[in-house]
């Protein structure tokens, strides 16, 4: 506990009284200690409280009636048809009507139900998106025969580190790397150091090639971007990204797909969910980062490439058609 205060207290964003993540919130400045007097056990509280009442990390857990959810969803998609309006709604809880419904479609329904209980969360469309995404990618694991435990994932953008949370209890893998900017590995850290507690945390100041490949039990590194440069060749067998590079400028997605491909083991898997987004280049000059046309090398044995189906289904409705989002799976120079 000791040890993430001394990295909370090592980001100047986070003693900065006036930031805020534009994406995140009001959240985010809860990672601030000095506001608790400096107090390691005291910021852990009311960082946990900020991140369970946030629409990122995972949720308290309440009694959660599954069958009034899909009761619900049916009678959302009658009103909708009734009034044209529902379909549109963005509220957290329709999202999760509507996440829960597509899982229901999946054979993973039940054993859903059984992981949250057991990880000690509440359900909400955060968590269903990313246990649906670790179920796909570890049915591909089955299917190319690939044994995740003990493996290195490494992850661009990990938000509030559910992801990691997921894998660590799905793969147990050794090492899993996390790339994001230091705000927001404090998000991630302070979840794996709950939900996780087995697993080692390397923070960015404590980073060395040497602790990396010293490593015995399941550890997560926290890096930021501007130490991937500083892993080896080929070192990874699992790379990740969740709906960030589309939010990147062009440059910026080059510098990463150059990393990411320099340090990926031939044959690694590369998994990414990525949306449509309009941007805005530094002479105001407008372009669209297109997730099918992202600079993946020519040599890729592609997997899977198209729609994402869960975006698809869980945000569209019955008189809106949801941002474009693409999901690839691949494996690298195999």
């Amino acid at each position: 506990m000791e040890r993430y205060a001394q990295f909370l207290r090592s980001v100047k964003e986070l003693a900065e009284k006036e930031f805020e993540s534009t994406h995140w919130g009001k959240a985010i400045s809860a990672f601030d200690v000095y506001q608790y007097g400096g107090s390691p056990e005291l910021s852990l509280q009311k960082i946990g409280e900020a991140v369970s009442e946030s629409e990122f990390g995972f949720r308290t857990p309440k009694p959660t009636k599954f069958i009034w959810y899909t009761l619900q969803a049916r009678m959302i998609r009658v009103l909708a048809r009734l009034t044209r309006r529902l379909s549109d709604s963005r509220s957290r809880r329709y999202k999760h009507v509507r996440a829960l419904t597509f899982l229901r479609a999946t054979p993973y329904f039940d054993a859903y139900q059984m992981f949250i209980k057991k990880l000690g969360v509440g359900s909400d469309m955060q968590t269903v998106r990313h246990y649906y995404y670790a179920r796909t990618l570890g049915k591909t694991f089955e299917q190319e025969n690939f044994d995740p435990s003990g493996k290195t994932f490494l992850e661009v953008g990990s938000g509030a580190g559910n992801f990691a949370v997921v894998s660590f209890k799905l793969f147990a893998p050794k090492r899993y790397i996390i790339v994001d900017l230091p705000q927001m590995l404090a998000y991630a850290a302070y979840q794996v150091m709950r939900y996780a507690p087995e697993v080692e945390i390397v923070y960015p100041q404590e980073w060395s090639k040497e602790r990396f490949a010293a490593a015995t039990g399941p550890t997560l590194f926290c890096l930021t971007p501007a130490q991937l440069t500083e892993l080896s060749e080929h070192s990874v067998d699992v790379i990740l990204n969740f709906t960030s590079f589309t939010e990147m400028d062009r440059d910026e997605i080059n510098r990463y797909f150059t990393e990411l491909y320099r340090i990926g083991k031939s044959g690694s898997f590369f998994y990414n969910v990525n949306r449509w987004k309009k941007m805005n280049d530094r002479e105001g000059h407008s372009y669209i980062n297109n997730p099918f046309f992202l600079p993946y090398r020519a040599d890729d044995v592609v997997l899977h490439w198209g729609l994402d189906e869960f975006h698809h289904r869980t945000r569209g409705g019955l008189d809106t058609i949801p941002t474009l989002t693409v999901a690839r799976l691949a494996r690298i120079k195999p």
